[in-house]
């Protein structure tokens, strides 16, 4: 039996064979099939994508089903379980509504981005789009419509800062920001 820092009993961890739950999700069962055959919960289940992932034993595309649904919006289950990556503001986005305004993205993941320079307020909606330039290559953009969930000010700079839940995208642009987090270093 583990005890934790309290002196509390620990849950154990729940040990899931590999090979059982790849077969699952190759065989198409939904994340809800998913956490009641193991016993997971979304946060569980998701970690665990996330593991099979970072571990080669799955590639993305295979999970693509489980956080796009069929008409190509992103689906809500399992905000704020995917890692982020860290931009250090070098990528930038565009407002479809007003090209003249570019902010810089902080870091961003496949359900949301922090967004810095932009004026909004909690709730209010944006249509943005991400221009990526490959050396030698024509520049790949994608583009989504994404929901204010909270505004700020970063402490470095003191600018005004928004996070930002991505509400729809379709699934090439998807394909494209999922490019992106793997050209950053973070795996799904």
């Amino acid at each position: 039996m583990k005890l934790d820092e309290r002196g509390q009993m620990a849950p154990s961890k729940l040990k899931i064979p590999a090979k059982e739950i790849m077969a699952d999700i190759r065989q198409g069962l939904t994340s809800r099939q998913l956490c009641d055959k193991y016993r997971l919960s979304k946060k569980g289940l998701w970690s665990a994508f996330s593991k099979l992932v970072s571990a080669k034993l799955l590639c993305a595309e295979e999970l693509h089903s489980h956080f796009v649904s069929s008409d190509g919006s992103v689906v809500r289950d399992g905000v704020r379980q995917w890692p982020r990556a860290s931009t250090h503001g070098s990528l930038l986005v565009h407002d479809l509504d007003d090209l003249a305004e570019v902010y810089r993205i902080r870091d961003v993941s496949v359900t949301g981005l922090r967004v810095v320079g932009i004026r909004t307020y909690v709730g209010e909606k944006k249509n943005f789009l991400i221009s990526l330039a490959e050396p030698g290559e024509d520049p790949s953009t994608f583009t989504f419509e994404a929901e204010c969930k909270w505004t700020g000010t970063e402490d470095e700079e003191n600018a005004p800062v928004g996070g930002f839940k991505i509400t729809s995208i379709g699934e090439e642009d998807f394909e494209e920001l999922q490019k992106l987090l793997r050209s950053l270093g973070c795996g799904l």
